[in-house]
């Protein structure tokens, strides 16, 4: 009888060893997609940081697949949750990159309460402003020169109010009130619609310091506004 309850007891601890590593070589192994994950979001970050395209583009499908592998780890609700639930501004970051406002629009048209979503819309809908009021038909045309400066004011100024009403709080306050403040004074407004291709540099949510190029004398919470230099010039080619 003693020997048998040994056997049992024995067999149990097996068993329980064997839970053990499982559970081990599964927590490891999923500590090993997180850490893949951060190291391709902070890519993926920096290639939209610096324009880089292709980085981003790159950075972007990696993203995807990393999203892939972690449904494939029954770990599809932890992914949405914590992970990818922003999706929405990542493509509208490399819509940004790629200078395709309409699309960057698309992405975030739905996220109203979401104040970073706010300033990226308002740029995406100054640039499309921009280009319209610098087009050959409104070259002699001061109709419609006038007609994209008061959108400027009424229609792309909302936004920037919204997000700087939003996210009082936010580290990124300083560029919402910028690009608020620009859009709100006329004579800024319509010195950033007449300006030389004004760029962007977006940064995603992450920190970046000291890991990448910087503009001399500028600093990088200053670099979501929409009169800045224009993108893929100077200092703006690394990678993601």
């Amino acid at each position: 009888m003693a020997k048998k309850v040994r056997e049992r007891v024995g067999l149990k601890k097996i068993i329980l060893g064997l839970v053990i590593v499982l559970i081990s070589v599964g927590a490891s192994f999923i500590l090993y997609k997180l850490a893949n994950y951060n190291k391709t979001f902070d890519e993926f970050s920096l290639s939209v940081r610096n324009y880089d395209r292709l980085g981003s583009e790159k950075g972007f499908e990696a993203l995807k697949k990393s999203y892939v592998s972690f449904s494939n780890l029954g770990l599809q609700y932890f992914a949405d949750k914590y992970l990818f639930k922003e999706m929405y501004k990542y493509e509208a970051a490399l819509a940004q990159v790629n200078e395709d406002w309409e699309k960057v629009s698309d992405y975030l048209a739905d996220h109203d309460d979401d104040c970073q979503a706010q300033n990226m819309l308002g740029i995406a809908k100054f640039r499309v402003i921009k280009e319209s009021y610098q087009s050959d038909a409104a070259k002699n045309n001061q109709n419609l020169k006038d007609e994209n400066f008061k959108k400027v004011l009424e229609q792309v100024n909302p936004y920037f109010e919204s997000a700087v009403k939003k996210c009082s709080g936010s580290p990124e306050y300083f560029n919402y009130a910028y690009n608020y403040d620009l859009t709100s004074d006329p004579e800024l407004a319509k010195r950033a619609l007449e300006s030389v291709r004004p760029g962007l540099r977006y940064v995603l949510g992450i920190k970046v310091e000291g890991d990448g190029p910087k503009r001399p004398g500028r600093s990088r919470s200053e670099q979501k506004r929409i009169d800045d230099p224009d993108p893929g010039g100077g200092d703006a080619k690394k990678r993601g």
